[in-house]
């Protein structure tokens, strides 16, 4: 099957930082050179990173990632996509403006890339998650039901009542319901992340672990244990489908098209309408 590859193509600390697609059909023996598909016409911008992949069922190539303008400061979430795959790209479309930075009181990197997700069920659906900064970071998802020519206004994925940070969304589809997982800070008694693994790694004096307790209620999160234990580790959560797999680690991501997976992590389950 095909194999689908982006990353971002960093030139320099005050150059420009395209997005590149590679695609192999081959099943990964060779791939074709890089190409750039975020800075393209009249909607593309310089700064680019924190991509992901997406294919719809008709082979649809999704790329969504977190574009910043020098100019004007604005953080955006743009979508680009391929309909032959990969041999000729859309001109990119804002899904979202977002607010970025460090989140407060985290001892690791905190950046606000995009995660999309196709559905396994209609060609015209499609899913962007990202968190942005209010205060504290929350996660949000948004949908386009025209392949992503326009898209629905935020919803915001995290219900918790308090000032928390919850960032790193990943999202994927099955059976047309969405299913969604990311890093929560809900149970941190400050602003910091002490509720995380994470603390382990980078505390000079490691303390006794708070291990958050397993829970379920409908449409609710269930906590995981131990994730990321050791370091700083980006969730990915994919739902049992057919035709697709999605993997995605640091600046880039990867889509295989043609392999049966059945793999799952999550426990955040909405369906999106």
């Amino acid at each position: 099957g095909n194999v689908y590859v982006t990353h971002t193509n960093f030139h320099g600390v005050s150059g420009s930082s395209p997005i590149a697609f590679s695609s192999s059909s081959d099943g990964g023996a060779t791939f074709s050179g890089p190409k750039t598909i975020s800075t393209g016409g009249p909607g593309g911008t310089p700064n680019n990173q924190g991509s992901d992949i997406a294919v719809g069922p008709d082979g649809t190539i999704y790329v969504a990632y977190n574009a910043f303008e020098r100019s004007t400061g604005v953080n955006t979430i743009n979508l680009v996509k391929s309909t032959d795959c990969g041999v000729k790209w859309s001109q990119p479309v804002v899904v979202g403006t977002v607010t970025g930075g460090q989140a407060p009181g985290v001892a690791f990197r905190t950046p606000a890339f995009a995660f999309v997700a196709a559905s396994d069920t209609d060609s015209d659906v499609v899913y962007v998650a990202y968190q942005s900064r209010s205060g504290d970071y929350d996660v949000y998802v948004q949908r386009s039901t025209d392949g992503g020519a326009t898209w629905g206004a935020p919803v915001q994925m995290n219900e918790d009542p308090g000032a928390r940070h919850q960032i790193f969304p990943t999202i994927d589809v099955s059976n047309g319901a969405l299913h969604a997982a990311w890093y929560d800070f809900r149970l941190s008694t400050t602003a910091a992340n002490e509720a995380l693994d994470a603390r382990n790694f980078f505390d000079a004096r490691k303390p006794p672990f708070k291990r958050n307790q397993f829970g379920f209620n409908l449409g609710g999160p269930i906590n995981i244990p131990h994730f990321g234990e050791g370091g700083l580790v980006l969730p990915r959560v994919a739902a049992h489908r057919d035709l697709r797999r999605h993997a995605a680690h640091g600046e880039g991501a990867a889509a295989v098209a043609g392999l049966h997976q059945q793999q799952r992590i999550s426990a955040q389950e909405r369906a999106v309408h």
